[in-house]
């Protein structure tokens, strides 16, 4: 069948109908939509131009009337592959009421959205990752500021060499320093754990009493006297107790294992036989060290206590 050309003798192979003008147009069929609604068994692909009721160009889908959209003029604006809405209205989603400037009503998925100074999205390091963060820092692969895993492992982050802080009515109640120093109550931790206020410690018992290991020759008094043994209390102070004897002065009586030994080494008073006063040095490295001073017929290791190792 051939084609058929108006205005041109070489009507487009690929078209039944071609029209070519350079000052006139295509004028289809124009309608209100009562009349458009009484149109007998429209055919699939069939269109109009409706005058009324939200006018414009309507085309029939085999079951109902649709309207052909047409962007209003300055609403959208292209800028090579980005586009954005100029003119400075809102944008809804789902919505046709947007209330900000974007409303998404609904879920959304894809791999990071830019809302104000706001990133969140997926970890550019790691995709089973999900991530809130500054955008101004979004680059940095380790300064995000929430993350979350997939199997939701949750953690809290602050950029290299900045604080951690957390807040109640905008006030900082706890502070975390980049080396790792907690405050609370303080902005500047000066140790591992700093409070500034009332420190209330509950459900905390002290160790059970451990036997001493005993050296050079040194024993407990005899059945009925307090056992050499040491124990850890609730606040970290270990305490020393028991009645030795028969072993060498100025050598080592027990050597207390590490968590219970002090920061620095330390110099005690003790008493020996007769009621006299001697030197016990408790060493870093753990040594119960019994002085020259003292007389091996007898040694009380009661009243030597210090704070332990952290």
């Amino acid at each position: 069948m051939a084609q058929v050309g108006i205005n041109t003798t070489t009507p487009d192979p690929s078209s039944m109908l071609d029209i070519q003008s350079t000052d006139k147009g295509l004028l289809i069929p124009r309608m209100t939509l009562v009349e458009r609604g009484n149109i007998p068994n429209p055919s699939q692909g069939l269109m109009v131009y409706q005058t009324d009721n939200t006018p414009g160009f309507y085309y029939f889908n085999g079951s109902t009337w649709n309207a052909i959209a047409v962007a209003e003029a300055d609403k959208w604006t292209f800028d090579g592959n980005n586009m954005y809405n100029a003119n400075s209205s809102n944008v809804g989603i789902g919505t046709t009421a947007p209330d900000e400037l974007l409303h998404v009503s609904g879920t959304s998925v894809g791999t990071g959205a830019h809302l104000g100074n706001l990133f969140a999205g997926v970890w550019e390091t790691n995709s089973a990752y999900a991530v809130i963060t500054h955008n101004d820092v979004k680059f940095d692969t380790n300064g995000y500021a929430l993350i979350q895993r997939n199997d939701g492992t949750t953690f809290l982050n602050s950029v290299a060499g900045k604080k951690l802080g957390l807040r109640i009515g905008n006030s900082e109640k706890i502070t975390i320093l980049s080396d790792g120093k907690v405050g609370i109550g303080t902005t500047a931790p000066t140790a591992k754990l700093e409070v500034n206020g009332t420190l209330v410690v509950g459900n905390i018992t002290d160790n059970a009493d451990v036997s001493m290991i005993m050296q050079n020759n040194w024993v407990t008094y005899s059945n009925g006297w307090s056992f050499p043994e040491y124990y850890k209390d609730k606040l970290g102070r270990v305490h020393l107790q028991g009645l030795i004897k028969n072993g060498t002065l100025g050598n080592y009586a027990t050597i207390l294992p590490a968590g219970y030994r002090p920061i620095r080494s330390r110099i005690f008073t003790v008493e020996t036989k007769g009621g006299e006063r001697c030197r016990v040095d408790v060493r870093y490295s753990g040594g119960v060290f019994i002085s020259q001073g003292c007389d091996n017929d007898w040694v009380s290791l009661e009243g030597i206590s210090f704070r332990a190792e952290r």
